[in-house]
């Protein structure tokens, strides 16, 4: 259903004066998650001890709030281009994991668990650690902003402050 949703809403676009416009953002992190989204269920699994080691690579993470003042100013914006990627900042999980335990206190893993084991764990224990999660987090993607920040002021928010309100909106929710 995802991957024919572009051609769907281009479909759609044709049919009618409404502009077709793609906001590409990175991992949405920060208030207002679902328990059991990829976000919380990290967070959930770093505080309790769940997560073994350090897989390789990194994702980019891009803080909710900053994705919807892109698309109020878009909503604004006189001429809009036809995609946006809003990335974020690119952080390795071992970064990641330094910023999970100032937040939440809870020990980060040291060991690092290499590529190779890492895909043999995800073809063996898919529900552990999903295929697509890895093929993610190996690519190394950079992505650039700069249209963004140029066409709508976007500029994410410190990471550590979208690591801080993320934690605290899973302890909310838990309430």
């Amino acid at each position: 259903a995802k991957l024919a949703m572009p051609g769907a809403l281009a479909a759609r676009a044709a049919r009618s004066s409404m502009a077709l416009i793609e906001v590409l953002p990175g991992s949405l992190w920060g208030p207002g998650g679902r328990p059991g989204s990829a976000p919380y269920k990290m967070v959930d699994d770093f505080r309790n001890g769940r997560i073994p080691g350090i897989l390789p690579g990194g994702a980019m993470i891009v803080d909710v709030r900053d994705v919807a003042e892109a698309i109020a100013g878009l909503v604004t914006h006189p001429a809009p281009q036809d995609r946006y990627i809003l990335g974020g900042r690119r952080v390795e999980l071992g970064e990641l994991f330094q910023l999970l335990a100032r937040e939440t206190g809870a020990a980060a893993p040291t060991r690092r668990i290499p590529a190779l084991l890492a895909r043999l764990i995800s073809r063996l224990k898919p529900e552990k650690l999903p295929p697509n999660t890895l093929r993610m987090l190996l690519a190394g993607t950079l992505v650039t902003s700069d249209r963004a920040a140029a066409d709508l002021r976007f500029a994410p928010r410190p990471l550590q402050e979208t690591i801080a309100a993320t934690a605290t909106s899973l302890d909310e929710s838990c309430e």
